[in-house]
């Protein structure tokens, strides 16, 4: 065989191999899925007695970093912050994606319960999900607004995440100006991300007078969200394409291209795209979000999306409460917290980078796993009664 040949089969042996891990990661439905058992909870609503006391003991140790004056709080009047009717609607697209666990047939038809309520109109939805970190979601486009949505869900087992704080930091590909993040978000990211960005590229291509992308998320997914709106925000994107269909969409953020050059990726037939760009529009709203990364982190995430950035926090809710500052992770601006139990006020915290009293890092001693699940009136989580 001529040394030439057996060079094009060793590639694409590679390529193959590369891609069987996760190509896959996103699929549109295209038949009826059987729902699982109505007693599948995805976010349970207490927390364990162990999970608690092992939580109130890590934040506790936050103590030494936490400020006790106001000055780096800004009241509504001053600092401008999403309307009411934006929350509650990224609020009832964020609830909508738990109904990956359940019906995703009805959320790629836009049938669900919040998705009816959301009031908007939704088409080309496809519905992704990864079980290994059990992250989830739905790419689409919103015909009422004209945006191209990405929208992630948070994790199938609250309680369970909470009892594991092992957070474990990684430096991001190409920016180490970007400091480091959670491990683990930068792993359930990448997992999904080569193919919900090919499909935010097609969406683009198939409505080219959209007016760009809103990505929002609930919980583990507002972290997920975080590290997409950075992606689309910050990125330039190369798209491969090999003759059998596989594809593969790399950046500049979070993703580091094919190995291959490219005189080895046309002896495999591939065509190359580069010099991509999306344009993230309007705000990004999170809910319920961790901390994601260190101090660094959150100065680019500051420098890269500006004001347009919002984490809404709700009374006592403990997810936004974790990884710990004492671990090394740091919370960034800016913040809407709903300080009551009733989710009818809130307060809007200023650019500072030093977390204080007045907002969700403020009432140690009463952690509720029922404020996590509920957000501008909206209950983020489904079941199946609400997925059908």
């Amino acid at each position: 065989m001529a040394r030439s040949t057996i060079t094009n089969l060793f590639f694409l042996i590679a390529i193959i191999a590369l891609f069987s891990i996760s190509t896959t990661a996103l699929h549109k439905i295209e038949t009826t899925l059987p729902s699982p058992p109505e007693n599948i909870n995805p976010e349970p609503n207490t927390l364990s007695q162990s999970t608690y006391d092992h939580l109130l003991h890590e934040i506790s140790l936050d103590e030494d970093y936490i400020i006790d004056n106001n000055e780096n709080t800004i009241l509504p009047s001053l600092l401008s912050a999403p309307s009411l009717d934006q929350m509650q609607l990224a609020a009832r697209l964020s609830a909508s994606a738990y109904c990956v666990t359940y019906n995703p047939q009805q959320l790629a038809n836009w049938k669900c319960q919040e998705c009816k309520a959301s009031g908007i109109q939704m088409e080309s939805t496809t519905v992704f999900k990864w079980d290994g970190y059990q992250i989830g979601g739905f790419v689409g486009y919103d015909v009422t607004n004209n945006v191209i949505r990405v929208v992630y869900r948070g994790s199938a087992n609250i309680d369970n995440w909470l009892a594991n704080l092992n957070f474990a930091k990684a430096s991001i590909p190409g920016f180490p100006e970007a400091g480091e993040i959670h491990n683990g978000f930068r792993i359930a990211y990448q997992q999904t991300r080569s193919s919900v960005m090919t499909k935010v590229l097609d969406l683009q291509k198939l409505y080219p007078n959209n007016k760009g992308v809103q990505v929002t998320g609930h919980s583990l997914g507002g972290a997920i969200a975080l590290l997409a709106a950075l992606d689309l925000k910050a990125s330039i994107f190369t798209l491969t394409k090999f003759n059998n269909g596989l594809t593969h969409i790399s950046s500049t953020l979070l993703h580091a291209p094919l190995p291959f050059e490219s005189n080895e990726l046309d002896l495999l037939g591939a065509s190359v795209q580069s010099d991509i760009k999306f344009n993230l529009y309007g705000d990004f709203i999170s809910f319920g979000q961790p901390r994601v990364g260190t101090y660094k982190f959150a100065e680019f995430v500051k420098k890269t999306l500006g004001s347009n950035y919002f984490r809404v926090t709700h009374h006592h809710d403990p997810v936004p409460r974790v990884p710990t500052i004492a671990m090394g992770f740091v919370h960034t601006p800016l913040e809407v917290y709903f300080y009551n139990k009733d989710d009818a006020a809130f307060r809007t915290c200023t650019n500072s980078m030093v977390e204080d009293r007045t907002c969700i890092i403020g009432p140690l001693l009463n952690l509720s796993i029922s404020d996590h699940l509920l957000y501008v009136g909206i209950v983020t989580t489904q079941n199946a009664s609400k997925c059908g």
